[in-house]
Protein backbone atom coordinates (compact mmCIF):
# COMPACT_ATOMS: atom_id res chain seq x y z
CA UNK A 1 0.00 0.00 0.00
CA UNK A 2 1.29 3.44 -0.92
CA UNK A 3 1.78 6.14 1.66
CA UNK A 4 -0.67 9.09 1.43
CA UNK A 5 1.91 11.48 -0.06
CA UNK A 6 2.72 8.91 -2.79
CA UNK A 7 -0.93 8.71 -3.82
CA UNK A 8 -0.85 12.06 -5.64
CA UNK A 9 2.11 10.91 -7.71
CA UNK A 10 0.48 7.56 -8.54
CA UNK A 11 -2.72 9.24 -9.72
CA UNK A 12 -0.80 11.55 -12.05
CA UNK A 13 1.38 8.84 -13.62
CA UNK A 14 0.74 8.30 -17.33
CA UNK A 15 0.05 4.60 -16.80
CA UNK A 16 -3.53 3.49 -16.34
CA UNK A 17 -5.01 2.95 -12.90
CA UNK A 18 -7.19 -0.08 -12.36
CA UNK A 19 -10.14 -0.17 -9.95
CA UNK A 20 -11.64 -3.59 -9.27
CA UNK A 21 -14.88 -3.69 -7.31
CA UNK A 22 -17.45 -6.15 -6.04
CA UNK A 23 -20.69 -5.95 -4.12
CA UNK A 24 -22.92 -8.57 -2.57
CA UNK A 25 -26.32 -8.82 -0.93
CA UNK A 26 -27.09 -12.28 0.48
CA UNK A 27 -28.34 -10.99 3.87
CA UNK A 28 -26.87 -7.50 4.22
CA UNK A 29 -25.56 -5.58 1.25
CA UNK A 30 -21.86 -4.74 1.31
CA UNK A 31 -19.15 -3.66 -1.11
CA UNK A 32 -15.39 -3.43 -1.51
CA UNK A 33 -12.90 -2.08 -4.05
CA UNK A 34 -9.17 -1.89 -4.64
CA UNK A 35 -7.35 0.72 -6.74
CA UNK A 36 -3.94 -0.31 -8.04
CA UNK A 37 -1.25 0.47 -10.58
CA UNK A 38 -0.75 -1.78 -13.62
CA UNK A 39 2.17 -3.39 -11.79
CA UNK A 40 -0.10 -4.39 -8.89
CA UNK A 41 0.87 -1.78 -6.32
CA UNK A 42 -2.21 -1.05 -4.21
CA UNK A 43 -3.03 2.66 -4.18
CA UNK A 44 -6.20 2.66 -2.10
CA UNK A 45 -8.98 0.36 -0.96
CA UNK A 46 -12.35 0.64 0.73
CA UNK A 47 -15.24 -1.49 1.94
CA UNK A 48 -18.56 -0.80 3.57
CA UNK A 49 -22.32 -1.33 3.69
CA UNK A 50 -24.79 -0.48 0.96
CA UNK A 51 -27.82 1.13 2.55
CA UNK A 52 -31.42 1.15 1.46
CA UNK A 53 -34.60 -0.73 2.13
CA UNK A 54 -34.09 -4.40 1.24
CA UNK A 55 -30.87 -3.69 -0.71
CA UNK A 56 -30.18 -5.80 -3.77
CA UNK A 57 -26.96 -7.03 -5.32
CA UNK A 58 -27.44 -4.38 -8.02
CA UNK A 59 -27.55 -1.65 -5.35
CA UNK A 60 -24.43 -3.03 -3.65
CA UNK A 61 -22.65 -3.03 -7.03
CA UNK A 62 -23.83 0.55 -7.57
CA UNK A 63 -22.40 1.61 -4.23
CA UNK A 64 -19.09 -0.07 -5.04
CA UNK A 65 -18.90 1.77 -8.37
CA UNK A 66 -19.81 5.09 -6.76
CA UNK A 67 -17.39 4.81 -3.83
CA UNK A 68 -14.06 5.11 -5.75
CA UNK A 69 -15.51 7.93 -7.86
CA UNK A 70 -16.33 9.86 -4.68
CA UNK A 71 -12.92 8.98 -3.24
CA UNK A 72 -11.17 10.45 -6.28
CA UNK A 73 -13.42 13.53 -6.19
CA UNK A 74 -12.66 14.25 -2.54
CA UNK A 75 -8.97 13.43 -2.85
CA UNK A 76 -8.44 15.72 -5.84
CA UNK A 77 -10.53 18.51 -4.29
CA UNK A 78 -8.74 18.33 -0.92
CA UNK A 79 -5.30 18.27 -2.53
CA UNK A 80 -6.18 20.85 -5.21
CA UNK A 81 -5.25 18.49 -8.04
CA UNK A 82 -6.47 19.82 -11.37
CA UNK A 83 -6.01 16.71 -13.48
CA UNK A 84 -5.61 13.00 -12.92
CA UNK A 85 -5.47 10.08 -15.28
CA UNK A 86 -8.78 8.36 -15.85
CA UNK A 87 -8.83 4.88 -14.34
CA UNK A 88 -10.27 1.69 -15.74
CA UNK A 89 -13.11 0.46 -13.53
CA UNK A 90 -14.03 -3.24 -13.57
CA UNK A 91 -17.35 -4.37 -12.11
CA UNK A 92 -18.79 -7.89 -12.21
CA UNK A 93 -22.43 -6.75 -12.59
CA UNK A 94 -22.95 -6.61 -16.35
CA UNK A 95 -26.39 -4.98 -16.03
CA UNK A 96 -24.96 -2.06 -14.07
CA UNK A 97 -22.04 -1.63 -16.48
CA UNK A 98 -24.47 -1.54 -19.42
CA UNK A 99 -26.79 0.93 -17.64
CA UNK A 100 -23.95 3.27 -16.67
CA UNK A 101 -22.42 3.26 -20.16
CA UNK A 102 -25.87 3.87 -21.68
CA UNK A 103 -26.70 6.70 -19.23
CA UNK A 104 -23.35 8.42 -19.88
CA UNK A 105 -24.38 8.94 -23.51
CA UNK A 106 -27.09 11.43 -22.51
CA UNK A 107 -26.91 14.84 -20.86
CA UNK A 108 -30.29 14.43 -19.19
CA UNK A 109 -32.64 11.62 -18.21
CA UNK A 110 -36.26 10.74 -18.79
CA UNK A 111 -38.60 11.51 -15.90
CA UNK A 112 -39.97 7.96 -15.91
CA UNK A 113 -36.44 6.63 -15.37
CA UNK A 114 -36.61 7.98 -11.82
CA UNK A 115 -39.23 5.35 -10.99
CA UNK A 116 -36.76 2.50 -11.54
CA UNK A 117 -35.43 0.67 -8.54
CA UNK A 118 -31.97 1.89 -7.48
CA UNK A 119 -32.14 4.83 -9.92
CA UNK A 120 -30.68 7.11 -7.26
CA UNK A 121 -27.38 5.22 -7.17
CA UNK A 122 -27.14 5.06 -10.98
CA UNK A 123 -27.80 8.81 -11.20
CA UNK A 124 -25.06 9.56 -8.64
CA UNK A 125 -22.57 7.49 -10.64
CA UNK A 126 -23.44 9.36 -13.83
CA UNK A 127 -23.36 12.76 -12.09
CA UNK A 128 -19.90 12.03 -10.67
CA UNK A 129 -18.63 11.02 -14.09
CA UNK A 130 -20.01 14.22 -15.61
CA UNK A 131 -18.56 16.48 -12.91
CA UNK A 132 -14.99 15.11 -12.97
CA UNK A 133 -12.86 13.12 -15.41
CA UNK A 134 -14.74 9.82 -15.67
CA UNK A 135 -13.06 6.44 -15.79
CA UNK A 136 -11.82 5.81 -19.31
CA UNK A 137 -13.53 2.46 -19.25
CA UNK A 138 -16.35 0.81 -17.30
CA UNK A 139 -16.02 -2.87 -18.06
CA UNK A 140 -17.32 -6.23 -16.96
Amino acid sequence: MLKPHDLKHALSEPSSILIVCDGSAPDKASFGWIMSTPTGIRIASCHGPASGYNPTSYRAEGYVMLSPLRFMHHYTTFNNIAQINSPQLVCDNLGLVINVNKALQYDDYYTNATLASDWDVLREIVWNCQSQPPPNNFSH
